[in-house]
């Protein structure tokens, strides 16, 4: 269930990010301009596209831990990879059961939002068993 949106400030405080809020978590939505009055207004659009309430600028949930976003108990590591068209940044965390609820819940809605799960298995080389980890990858998608 949503509830509404609101800017949160970056590390430092200069860079915007807009964050939608429901009853149960905060989700990145995408940055925004550094001039704060263009970020309201893009912020307020999209709130008024989505039926939400715009909430103000607020401390980030991620704040003071650039690069970093926290969803579904996951602290998602910020990756940039080089391609074609230029660079792909994408977020990447191993998987909770906060987040294994979600996905069970709504799996295609995820996908939509940019979630994708992929498992990898690594040798323990102390106990030389095989260890399986999800890890869940996390491209935001444009509003």
């Amino acid at each position: 269930m949503k509830s509404g949106c609101y800017i949160g400030t970056g590390y430092k405080r200069v860079l915007h990010t807009l964050w939608e809020e429901s009853t149960h978590d905060e989700v990145f939505i995408k940055n925004l301009p550094r001039d704060t009055e263009k970020a309201i207004a893009i912020a307020k659009k999209y709130a008024k596209e989505h039926e939400l309430n715009f909430m103000g600028v607020q401390a980030s949930p991620s704040f003071g831990k650039a690069k970093h976003l926290d969803q579904y108990d996951i602290v998602f590591k910020h990756k940039r990879k080089h391609t074609e068209d230029g660079f792909k940044e994408y977020y990447y965390g191993e998987a909770t059961p906060k987040f294994w609820d979600a996905w069970r819940k709504d799996k295609e809605a995820m996908k939509k939002k940019g979630f994708r799960v992929s498992k990898y298995a690594k040798r323990d080389f102390r106990s030389r068993t095989r260890v399986e980890t999800w890890y869940v990858f996390y491209t935001p998608q444009e509003a």
